[in-house]
C-alpha cells in the first residue's frame, strides 16, 4: 500500500476511533440528551464519510494526524460556520415548496392581494387569466401564450406586472362561487333555481288598442301588476314612515318583486293625475311627464300622501342612479392600476397657512 493510503487510512482509523468513544458516551446518557446531541452525531459521521472518500495530500494528513481530537476539532470549525449549512437548507424547504406548488397549481390557479383576486387555468390556446376587485366583479382578463409555465406562475406574473405583492394562493372553487353569485346578483345557483318567471314588461297601451291587435292578455296582467304594485308602494310608506322619515332601506324589495319600469311607471302616473298639486316637487313633475300616462284609474295610483309619495319618489329615483353607478363597467386594468398607484408611499408636501316634510 503506497505511504500516502496507509496514512489516509492512518487518520481514518483514528477518528473512527474517537466517533466509538462519542457513541458509546452517548448511548449511555438519558434520551433527553441524546435527542439534544442528535445533530451533532450525524454530522461527525458525514465527516468521517468525507475522510474515508478523500485522498489527502501526506503534509495535511501528517497535521490532522498530530491533533489530539482532529474530528472534534473539525466539527467544531463545521459549527462555526453553520450558515451556510442553514442556507442549503433553507433552499431545500424552498425549492421542495416549488416543486408543490409547480405540481398542484400546474393547470389551475387562484390568488389574491388586498387589492382582489386573479384566476388562471390552462387551456389549448395557454394560460387564460382573469383579474378581479375585492367585491368579486372581473376588471380584466387575457390570455398568456407561454405554455412552459404553470396557471400559478402566469396568475403570480399578473400580480407582479402590476406592481402589486403581498400575494397568497386562494382557494380557486371558492372564488369562482362567489363570482358566479355576483354575476347572479347575490344569489346561489340553489337559489336561482327558487327564482320566480321574469316580471312582465309595461303595456302602456289603451285597452281599446290591446282589444283591436289581440293583446287582451297583455293588458289585463299589466293592468293587475300595475294596482298590485300601487298596493305594494302605499303599504311600504305605511309601514316605514315613522317621526317624519321616510325609511328607505327596503324600497329595494319593491324594485326586484315589480321591476324598476313598473315602479317608475306607477309612481308617475300617480303624479301626471295630480299635476295641479303643489305638494309634488317640480323636478318629479318634470320627471313623470317622460313616463307615458297608463290611465285615468284610480286603482293604478298611489293613494297615500302626496308628500310621503314626492318623498319616495326621490327616493327610488336616487336608488336607481345609484344602481347605474354601480353597473357600469369600470376601465380595463386601469383601474387596478391606479388603485395600485394610489397605495405607493407620497412625498410630504408644505401646508399652507335631506329636506323635512311638513304635512
Amino acid at each position: 500500500m503506497p505511504e500516502n493510503e496507509k496514512l489516509n487510512q492512518h487518520l481514518y482509523e483514528k477518528m473512527s476511533a474517537d466517533q466509538d468513544k462519542y457513541r458509546d458516551w452517548l448511548t449511555s446518557q438519558p434520551p433527553e440528551e441524546i435527542l439534544n446531541h442528535a445533530y451533532e452525531y450525524s454530522v461527525r459521521e458525514d465527516i468521517l464519510m468525507a475522510v474515508e472518500d478523500m485522498s489527502l495530500p501526506a503534509d495535511k494528513v501528517q497535521a490532522l494526524l498530530s491533533s489530539n481530537a482532529p474530528l472534534d476539532e473539525i466539527y467544531n470549525d463545521f459549527s462555526q460556520i453553520e450558515g451556510d449549512h442553514m442556507d442549503i437548507i433553507r433552499g431545500c424547504i424552498e425549492t421542495r415548496a416549488n416543486d408543490l406548488i409547480e405540481e398542484k397549481y400546474r393547470d389551475e390557479a387562484a390568488l389574491r392581494t388586498p387589492l382582489g383576486f386573479v384566476e388562471a387555468h390552462r387551456t389549448d390556446e395557454g394560460i387564460n387569466f382573469t383579474i378581479y376587485d375585492i367585491n368579486f366583479k372581473a376588471v380584466d382578463n387575457g390570455i398568456m401564450e407561454n405554455s412552459r409555465i404553470s396557471a400559478y406562475e402566469a396568475a403570480e406574473k399578473v400580480w407582479l406586472d402590476n406592481g402589486l405583492s403581498n400575494i397568497m394562493i386562494a382557494d380557486r372553487e371558492e372564488l369562482l362561487q362567489k363570482v358566479q353569485e355576483v354575476e347572479n346578483g347575490g344569489k346561489n345557483l340553489d337559489e336561482l333555481e327558487q327564482e320566480p318567471p321574469t316580471i312582465p314588461p309595461v303595456y302602456v297601451e289603451t285597452g281599446a288598442y290591446a282589444r283591436e291587435h289581440g293583446e287582451l292578455d297583455a293588458y289585463r296582467e299589466s293592468a293587475k301588476l300595475n294596482r298590485e304594485c300601487a298596493h305594494a308602494i302605499g303599504d311600504y310608506i305605511r309601514n316605514n314612515y315613522r317621526d317624519n322619515i321616510l325609511d328607505d332601506s327596503g324600497i329595494k324589495d319593491v324594485i326586484d318583486k315589480f321591476g324598476a319600469d313598473r315602479v317608475q311607471t306607477v309612481l308617475a302616473n300617480t303624479i301626471q293625475q295630480a299635476d295641479w298639486d303643489g305638494r309634488y316637487s317640480r323636478d318629479n313633475k318634470a320627471w313623470a311627464n317622460t313616463f307615458p300616462a297608463l290611465s285615468d284609474n284610480a286603482y293604478d295610483r298611489v293613494t297615500s300622501h302626496p308628500c310621503l309619495v314626492d318623498g319616495l319618489t326621490d327616493m327610488v329615483r336616487r336608488h336607481l342612479r345609484e344602481a347605474e353607478k354601480i353597473a357600469e363597467k369600470p376601465s380595463i386594468r386601469e383601474q387596478l392600476k391606479t388603485i395600485a398607484k394610489e397605495l405607493e408611499p407620497k412625498k410630504q408636501k408644505t401646508k399652507v397657512p335631506d329636506k323635512g316634510l311638513d304635512i
